[in-house]
């Protein structure tokens, strides 16, 4: 099997520890190292495009391969809300503001897009999506990057994502809104040992 060092791009040494243990587990013959230049997002309300953007963003800074990742939250009272707001929702409204956008037992899903950029012109995507309904909880409080943990209980469960990272890290990364993400990009890149 070959081996490839790709660069992950984040300024967030929690989500690239993560994204790390996920490719060693999936795609061991990769050798994930981090770029962590702050990448600016365009304004969309598509996330695609922003993820797309981004990846491009890194690419044209490294000019080597390199992964990407943009996850947003969606509330369906809302139209596509947070959804890319997402991170700027939670800077502006808190925790205790966010509680405030829904009642408990709403559905929701996480949705995120990993992006493989590797020339200008050349990207993969894909997918991962997380059902799940939203509580209303303190007990058990999310990391400050990951707010909405708090609240959001996957389909099938009865733990938020805070609370299986305290009881039960292993099924919480099973669970992880990354993995279907993670585990297509590693059935990708097995049939791409050209990239």
């Amino acid at each position: 099997m070959f081996m490839k060092t790709l660069y992950f791009a984040t300024g967030n040494p929690g989500k690239f520890s993560d994204v790390k243990r996920f490719i060693e587990l999936y795609a061991p013959h990769i050798t994930l190292e981090q770029f962590s230049e702050d990448i600016p997002e365009i304004q969309s309300y598509d996330q695609k495009a922003v993820a797309r953007a981004k990846a491009l963003y890194a690419w044209q800074h490294l000019q080597k391969p390199v992964l990407v990742d943009d996850a947003g939250i969606y509330f369906e009272r809302y139209t596509l809300f947070p959804g890319v707001l997402t991170k700027y929702v939670y800077k502006g409204l808190g925790v205790e503001g966010i509680r405030r956008l829904f009642e408990p037992g709403d559905r929701a899903y996480f949705l995120l897009y990993f992006v493989l950029c590797y020339g200008p012109e050349s990207f993969e995507f894909f997918e991962g999506r997380r059902e799940g309904t939203l509580i209303n909880q303190d007990t058990f409080q999310a990391p400050p990057t990951l707010p909405y943990d708090q609240f959001f209980v996957p389909t099938g469960f009865d733990m938020t994502y805070a609370e299986m990272r305290v009881k039960d890290e292993e099924l919480f990364h099973k669970e992880d809104v990354r993995i279907p993400a993670v585990k297509r990009f590693a059935d990708w890149i097995a049939t791409h040992p050209e990239m």
